[in-house]
């Protein structure tokens, strides 16, 4: 099998959890789909096989990173899957830096400053990043942006190449400047949030000699950075990602369509399950994954508690990209109950919404997202691994699980 496919096995390996219908570990790229078949070729719609539909959207220029912290590039449609880190899942973002990765060009002024773009990029592509060298002393690289006031963080891929100078960022046309800690590899850096009309970005290299490599600029509306959007003449635009199991454009019939949803959701047995995601959701609670109907499963991952199926836990996540969450649940005809971080289960909902609903009406189950645009608290992160059983799993398997 070559690196990078997803993996199709005969009988469960040993890396899957006891029992489990489905486990999808997106993280290593890896999945057990019990008879389905998952194919480790993407279609037109970017699913790995019939399980997982990419996002709709169709944007192109989008990259994330993997989990040793190079950039992966992404064609539209395709779910964006990276080793080491998983199934990302990102809230519409505009990125109205220009030539985000070229500094050579007219729209970044420079004062002081040379610019080549002849260094290896964020990406590993070869000449695709910019140096930058002070020529003399609080040299500058700049560039003008026309836009409302609003909310917004720049951010940029830089790494040091020569000098130990102070290195800084603003967007703000310089009124401040934002001390950056850098070393000889690429880090995401950024500008804390901040409202700003008509944003001035860029950076200051103070001593005469010093060098870095920047790629990636991005300037958007928000509180936290998100993955690079790819620009050069023109603001380019990240739509609402909403990748799913089942059909996100609800043509196909509910349940029958997709065997996960048919396999596990639909029937009128238990089901559990176990999920690793990180994220900084900036809307809502941060949906690790959310339906049309039944299932619904939020929280966690902004600093606040977890629900499953109206069962919240006492304890809460943790937000932040290097922060996995380790969540389970389970929902019988008791009711249903959630775990969070090793922490106690939750207070059993006996109600109605908290019981296997067999015969729903649900076309798609979304991942990171619940499919209704950023009003809906998308993720803005990543899924790990996804875990499914059709069938009840035990105290001390969701504590054990998440811890």
């Amino acid at each position: 099998m070559r690196p990078g496919l997803p993996s199709i096995f005969p009988q469960p390996p040993a890396w899957v959890l006891p029992q489990a219908k489905y486990d999808l570990d997106f993280r290593n790229m890896r999945y057990w789909g019990g008879t389905e078949a998952i194919s480790s070729v993407l279609g037109n719609n970017g699913r790995i096989g019939s399980l997982v539909a990419g996002p709709q959207s169709g944007s192109t220029g989008l990259y994330a990173p993997d989990g040793n912290g190079l950039l992966v590039g992404f064609a539209a449609y395709v779910p964006r899957i990276t080793l080491g880190k998983g199934l990302w899942a990102e809230q519409a973002r505009t990125n109205v830096c220009l030539y985000c990765r070229d500094m050579t060009n007219a729209v970044w002024s420079k004062t002081n400053m040379t610019a080549t773009r002849n260094q290896v990029g964020a990406d590993g592509v070869a000449n695709g990043a910019t140096s930058l060298t002070a020529t003399a002393a609080n040299a500058t690289c700049l560039q003008s942006i026309t836009a409302a006031a609003n909310s917004r963080v720049t951010s940029g891929y830089v790494r040091r190449l020569a000098g130990t100078g102070p290195i800084s960022m603003t967007q703000d046309n310089a009124a401040t400047w934002t001390p950056l800690t850098l070393t000889n590899g690429y880090a995401v850096v950024n500008v804390p949030s901040a409202t700003v009309t008509n944003p001035v970005v860029g950076f200051k290299i103070e001593t005469s000699g010093d060098s870095i490599a920047v790629d990636f600029v991005q300037c958007e509306i928000g509180t936290y950075p998100t993955t690079p959007i790819l620009t050069t003449s023109a603001a380019a635009t990240r739509l609402n990602e909403e990748p799913a199991f089942g059909d996100v454009a609800a043509s196909s019939a509910a349940w029958g369509a997709h065997a996960l949803l048919k396999d596990v959701f639909s029937g009128r047995g238990p089901w559990s399950f176990y999920g690793e995601y990180a994220g900084n959701p900036e809307v809502g609670s941060g949906w690790f994954m959310a339906s049309d109907g039944p299932p619904n499963v939020a929280g966690g991952c902004n600093g606040g508690a977890f629900t499953f199926m109206g069962s919240t836990t006492s304890n809460n996540g943790t937000q932040g990209l290097a922060n996995i969450n380790k969540v389970a649940g389970r929902v019988t005809g008791i009711g249903s109950q959630a775990c969070i971080n090793g922490g106690s289960l939750s207070t059993l909902n006996t109600g109605a919404a908290g019981k296997p609903q067999p015969g729903a009406s649900i076309t798609h189950v979304g991942l990171g997202n619940n499919g209704a645009g950023n009003s809906s608290g998308p993720l803005n992160g990543y899924i790990a691994r996804m875990t499914f059983w059709a069938s009840e799993i035990t105290d001390g398997q969701m504590i054990e699980f998440t811890r």
